[in-house]
């Protein structure tokens, strides 16, 4: 207990060499140094961000046989997430892993950030497959990195002009990995009791964005049964200006973030229909102003198709 509290002590002034002489002396004099001085010395590794020392650390660990305790192993990884080793960190997480170490939500918390910071959003989506069979919860976090993630993808490959737009039964809807990835983890953190956050909704909205392509358009116009003689639809250009720029998917994850609270909900009070973005985010106010569009077109055909059926019996 004397040599561990001693250890955290340079640990804590932040001396990873002081906490290694400290080991050294002591095995030099043939005492026993325990899994608690090793995870004290462990920990002023993680404090004085010497990520190389821990990995030598980690060596000797594995030399003497010595199991490694979680806190232990999350601080390498933490050590290592500092330095931006976060390949090297995944490594270790296996290894650690076979030695019967279960990782927690600490654990994959540090992986998932440092992914974000370094932009491995591959390794961040093995990493999420990778919690659920160690049994760890999801969280805010975790969730968070994951759809900012996916959303720096989706919009390199939306500059790349990557983005595959299918039609199924004539309703346009884009085919992207990301795209999938980010509705995937929206949907499994809600299964598992989280509230979005309203950065979560957007950054999820931001994947459900159509390219501005013309050609696109053209083809949206095609499948709508629509002449492409605009002197004859002049309105066609605008109606795709405002409705063709989302998937149509963003509107059914923007209504389960406003009943979940990650977003205001439409209010239709005295029969306007209100929506208040001044608080949202980007990508969550334009689907929002979208499905305002929507909302008022649907109600105004609806009203222009009962006009015509009472002009036609007045017939």
């Amino acid at each position: 207990m004397f040599l561990s509290a001693l250890v955290d002590v340079a640990g804590h002034a932040r001396r990873a060499d002081a906490a290694f002489e400290i080991i050294k002396d002591v095995r030099a004099k043939g005492f026993h140094v325990g899994i608690m001085a090793y995870s004290s010395c462990m920990g002023a590794c993680c404090n004085a961000k010497d990520w190389k020392k821990a990995l030598q650390l980690f060596e000797e660990i594995k030399a003497i046989k010595l199991i490694p305790t979680v806190p232990m192993m999350n601080a390498l990884i933490t050590s290592l997430c500092d330095g931006d080793q976060v390949l090297k960190a995944a490594e270790v997480l296996n290894e650690i892993k076979e030695l019967r170490v279960r990782p927690n939500e600490i654990t994959y918390s540090v992986l998932c950030v440092a992914c974000e910071r370094n932009g491995e959003a591959q390794l961040a989506l093995d990493l999420f497959e990778q919690l659920k069979v160690d049994g760890v919860g999801l969280n805010p976090t975790i969730v968070g990195c994951l759809t900012g993630l996916c959303l720096q993808m989706f919009s390199y490959d939306l500059s790349l002009g990557n983005i595959i737009v299918r039609f199924n039964q004539g309703k346009p809807q884009i085919d992207n990995k990301w795209t999938s990835s980010a509705i995937m983890v929206f949907r499994q953190a809600i299964t598992a009791g989280l509230l979005p956050s309203s950065d979560v909704l957007s950054q999820v909205l931001g994947c459900l964005r159509f390219p501005h392509d013309s050609s696109l358009k053209t083809t949206f116009i095609d499948n709508m049964g629509i002449s492409c003689d605009m002197p004859h639809h002049p309105n066609t250009n605008s109606l795709l200006e405002g409705f063709g720029e989302y998937d149509i998917r963003a509107f059914s994850v923007l209504e389960e973030g406003g009943l979940l609270g990650a977003v205001a909900s439409t209010s239709t009070k005295y029969s306007q229909i209100v929506i208040d973005a001044r608080k949202s985010n980007i990508y969550t106010a334009e689907v929002s102003f979208f499905l305002l569009h929507v909302t008022f077109m649907k109600t105004t055909l609806a009203l222009l198709f009962e006009f015509m059926q009472l002009g036609h019996c007045g017939k």
